[in-house]
């Protein structure tokens, strides 16, 4: 798989600023991901819903803990942000330059990174795909010797066997980033 896979919002992110953002904000812009109509844009992979590509990739589209946790399919974005207080606002610090840490819960992280430089991101470690939702800006997703273009409203979804990308702002650039965590083993 070995690349990031694209997918536009469908949703108005006119309004959708980093000073407006709550939990029910990011996940009403990601709630699209659960359809089956949602196709991924670009690459070989076009055309292809996330719940094709966790039946054929599996792991390395989900990660090991997770495809194990859901059963080798996409885990639902509704249910995997489901919060007792979704209007809750995500304080997103202007004064930072790299990732904040945003939210945590059992089932998700959530990370804001306000980007003035390139960022390199190593994701190996998570065991886990990566969802990036770009909020404001325009700038670059890296990964091996190609890029892609990434602006305000495009999500992309790194697979679990892509280790690692480097987010190349083209001026100010916010992004979101979601991912599952590996539980600790007891």
């Amino acid at each position: 798989m070995q690349y990031p896979l694209k997918f536009i919002s469908k949703t108005d992110d006119k309004a959708l600023t980093t000073d407006a953002l709550t939990l029910a904000s990011v996940v009403e812009r990601l709630l699209f991901l659960d359809s089956d109509e949602t196709l991924v844009e670009n690459g070989f992979l076009a055309e292809n819903s996330l719940a094709d590509l966790a039946e054929v990739y599996m792991s390395d589209l989900l990660g090991d803990h997770v495809s194990q946790q859901y059963d080798n399919t996409f885990p639902s974005v509704a249910e995997l942000l489901k919060t007792p207080a979704p209007t809750k606002a995500l304080k997103v610090p202007s004064d930072k330059d790299d990732v904040c840490h945003l939210l945590d819960s059992d089932s998700y992280t959530l990370n804001v990174m306000n980007l003035e430089r390139a960022l390199r991101r190593d994701y190996y470690i998570l065991d886990s795909f990566v969802i990036l939702y770009c909020v404001e800006g325009v700038g670059r997703i890296a990964y091996g010797d190609k890029s892609e273009l990434m602006r305000k409203s495009d999500v992309f979804v790194v697979p679990a066997d892509l280790h690692e990308v480097t987010l190349v702002p083209s001026a100010n650039m916010c992004l979101l980033e979601l991912y599952i965590p590996t539980k600790e083993k007891e």
